[in-house]
């Protein structure tokens, strides 16, 4: 399938891109060997693995808490299937291939920095960070 306009869905859901910077957005496959290796005469053996993993990489623009930071991870936090692990289902476009992943994916912890903090109106300004979601 060729691309319909969406980057990925979250449950089901399009992600918001409005938050990405969208020249840092990668969505990639990841080819996986188990115990590849060189021979005596140097011939690359390759042990290529029938499951593919997916990766998709983001950075999250600059944002106030109440100015789109806080609706990103209100999005995020209620679509995950399983919230203790960080796990949800993602259809994703694949540039390499043409068309679209579907899978369960995990997000490995993303490392969230303030910029400011506005103690009278109540808000923070976060910096702008990555994140990665990874399929099983």
């Amino acid at each position: 399938m060729a691309f319909n306009g969406s980057l990925f869905t979250m449950g089901g859901d399009e992600f918001p891109s409005e938050y990405i910077f969208k020249e840092s957005y990668t969505a990639q496959r990841e080819i996986q060997d188990l115990d590849s290796n060189r021979n005596t005469t140097g011939l690359l053996e390759r042990n290529v693995l029938s499951h593919e993993s997916f990766v998709i990489t983001f950075t999250v623009k600059p944002m106030w808490s109440d100015e789109g930071h806080d609706d990103l991870w209100r999005f995020i936090n209620s679509h995950w299937s399983k919230a203790e692990h960080r796990k949800c289902r993602i259809v994703a476009f694949c540039p390499e291939t043409l068309s679209y992943v579907d899978g369960d994916f995990y997000m490995p912890t993303p490392i969230i920095t303030m910029n400011l903090v506005d103690k009278q109106k109540k808000r923070i300004l976060y910096n702008s960070y990555e994140i990665q979601f990874i399929k099983y």
